[in-house]
């Protein structure tokens, strides 16, 4: 009853408050739902401990204006009380701090604070447990409790020095928080100072230490605790971050770009300059016509030349796009992994030697040869390794090493590329695959190339369910390891692959199309008069025709052994020819079994089928294509 009267003729109105602030608080925790946030968790920790502390707050105050109870139970209430309020504003600011730099790695930081906490822990807590043998903080008798000098250092300076340190921490932080984050740490920091030295002038009176601690609580939990605020600080890192990547997308495709520029316009250069050198010579009377003819050839070879390294370009944009977009696919089909390694050593041991580096290849010979896979890809692989280890290798060798596992029916090539090269520096191995970056500029500007082929390596191999590994010393050289899986199709090895040379592969040079009349079909007057001149180098009859309606009508008058359409044309596309032609049978008797081919600068993989399978040709041919490529279409549809 007592107890009772005390509660409700003393100051003890702020408790029950600051209780009840409390409990709501765990409440509203509740209904806002689980959020794993580390300031929530060390906020709700912060709740449990204030809200302890408030009970023994008030039950101490209370057993202190009780005869009845034990001296000893008033010390071990007070010390209780002093403790949790200690602990309370100890682990507030830890909150404040936590959340001040939640954007850091604060791993490091974390540790020292700990220790540092726990250090200031000990030390308050060896004095409040002395003060049970020595009482110099506060202490009972007939008068009541008296409270020594050390009682207003433990009991206020020391939780106000959390106070003060975290209001410091707001104020240097305040331009990394949001205004949002600011005033709410800084209203529940000024709130619990304010109670604590309005307890302190009115000595425990009124107890608004606790109530002040309970609003703050409240406050800051309303406002940067709820679950919507936490979803919405996801959201602006997530949004930060996508703008971060993007930007730095930007950044590295502008300088993409800016390099494209580079290697798009020097082939270009090379090919109009030359073409411009080869009419002066072709119109130059100072010159015998041998002299005319053979610089005329000179700098066709170095317009093709050119025209190549063009071509490789492009490719290399077009197969990064394609494989960004998902449109590039693996075809598989059999082939040899020994003529295929032939044709890259005659190529590569070539321009080693031009370049004055010994080339060095070594096949286990024993591994499977005769394989099911994507021929293409697997040399663009191999081929983009190689050619950057000659790059980048100035002195010294070139080696492919070719190992290999067998498993079941599958094979694995380790395929290594060893050279003693410039190598490449720790820091850029990370961004070795990276699209649109080219590593270590301030070495490599001065080498030719898009900066695409590692890319394009490392997905064309996943795409193939394979990997490449690199290890690399700078200055020294790199060692470049491809884990190929193929299928095996025989047991036939490596080393028994017969070098005969198969007869469907004859020169090209030996093939005729002599008696063969052959239709071309193209708006480019450029591209009829390459073809033209290809397929009479073949002595085929060669007609031409720079329209779909022009060439429609010469179709319906006359019989071709093949006819070459030009898919995309302005009047009526090649598609639309074909489409008349299939619709109207009767029209065309002439041409009802001939071969109609799709030629097209559209090259992604799986065109060809959709050409033949949707539009209707007979095959496809992509431009730009070379001799061999026409020769090896035509052997195949004229008999």
């Amino acid at each position: 009853m007592k107890v009772l009267e005390l509660i409700l003729s003393g100051g003890y109105y702020f408790s029950i408050a600051a209780i009840g602030f409390i409990i709501l608080f765990f409440v509203v925790a509740g209904v806002n739902g689980d959020v794993r946030a580390h300031t929530r968790i060390m906020m709700n920790r912060t709740a449990l401990i204030a809200l302890f502390g408030c009970l023994a707050e008030m039950v101490s105050t209370i057993a202190s204006n009780l005869d009845e109870v034990p001296v000893l139970t008033k010390t071990i209430l007070f010390s209780a009380n002093m403790s949790l309020m200690f602990l309370c504003s100890m682990y507030f600011d830890r909150y404040t701090f936590a959340y001040l730099f939640k954007d850091e790695d604060t791993e490091e930081r974390g540790r020292k604070f700990i220790y540092t906490n726990s250090m200031i822990v000990v030390a308050f807590h060896v004095v409040l447990l002395g003060n049970f043998f020595y009482p110099i903080i506060f202490w009972y008798d007939d008068m009541g409790v008296h409270q020594g000098p050390l009682y207003i250092l433990m009991g206020y300076v020391a939780p106000a020095f959390y106070l003060v340190i975290g209001l410091l921490g707001i104020y240097l932080q305040r331009k990394k928080l949001l205004r949002r984050e600011f005033h709410a740490l800084l209203s529940i920091h000024i709130i619990v100072l304010l109670g604590a030295f309005l307890q302190a002038i009115l000595n425990d009176a009124v107890l608004l230490v606790s109530y002040a601690i309970a609003v703050g609580l409240y406050i800051v939990n309303s406002f940067l605790e709820s679950k919507d605020y936490h979803m919405l600080v996801e959201t602006n890192i997530m949004l930060e971050d996508a703008e971060h990547r993007a930007n730095e997308a930007n950044r590295s495709k502008s300088a993409f770009l800016s390099s494209m520029s580079h290697e798009i316009r020097t082939p270009m250069n090379a090919v109009l300059g030359l073409n411009e050198m080869t009419r002066m010579t072709l119109t130059d009377d100072a010159q015998s016509e041998r002299e005319r003819i053979e610089k005329s050839l000179e700098y066709s070879e170095s317009i093709k030349s050119a025209g190549e390294a063009l071509l490789y370009v492009i490719n290399d944009i077009l197969d990064i796009s394609k494989i960004e977009s998902g449109k590039l696919d693996v075809v598989t089909a059999p082939y040899h992994m020994k003529t295929l390694l032939e044709e890259l050593n005659s190529v590569f041991s070539y321009q080693a030697e031009g370049k004055g580096l010994m080339y060095i290849c070594h096949i286990d010979g024993d591994l499977p040869g005769y394989v099911e896979g994507d021929k293409l890809r697997v040399r663009q692989v191999i081929t983009n390794v190689i050619n950057n280890a000659i790059k980048y290798t100035n002195t010294g060798t070139v080696s492919l090493d070719v190992a290999g596992v067998v498993k079941g029916d599958e094979v694995r090539y380790d395929i290594s590329v060893t050279d003693t090269g410039i190598g490449i520096k720790p820091e850029s191995l990370p961004h070795l695959f990276d699209a649109f970056t080219r590593v270590d500029d301030s070495e490599t500007h001065y080498i030719e190339g898009t900066g695409l082929g590692l890319t394009i390596v490392k997905r064309l191999l996943k795409l193939m369910g394979g990997d490449v590994e690199v290890e690399s010393t700078y200055g020294k050289g790199s060692v470049f390891t491809i884990h190929l899986p193929q299928k095996i199709l025989s047991g036939e090895k490596i080393s028994e692959y017969s070098k005969e040379q198969d007869k469907a592969k004859e020169k090209a040079e030996t093939f005729s199309a002599e008696g063969f009349r052959i239709l071309v079909v193209d708006d480019n007057a450029m591209n009829r008069a390459v073809a033209k001149n290809f397929l009479e180098k073949m002595h085929a009859a060669v007609e031409t025709a720079s329209s779909g309606p022009e060439g429609l009508e010469m179709i319906r008058g006359k019989h071709y052994d093949v006819v070459l359409l030009d898919h995309m044309m302005p009047d009526m596309g090649g598609d639309e020819v074909l489409h008349i032609i299939r619709q109207h049978p009767e029209e065309f008797v002439a041409n009802a079994e001939t071969p109609i081919i799709a030629l097209t600068a559209n090259a992604q993989t799986g065109l060809r089928e959709k050409y033949i399978n949707e539009y209707g040709f007979t095959d496809y041919m992509a431009k730009p294509f070379r001799y061999q490529d026409m020769v090896a279409l035509l052997r195949a549809y004229l008999k």
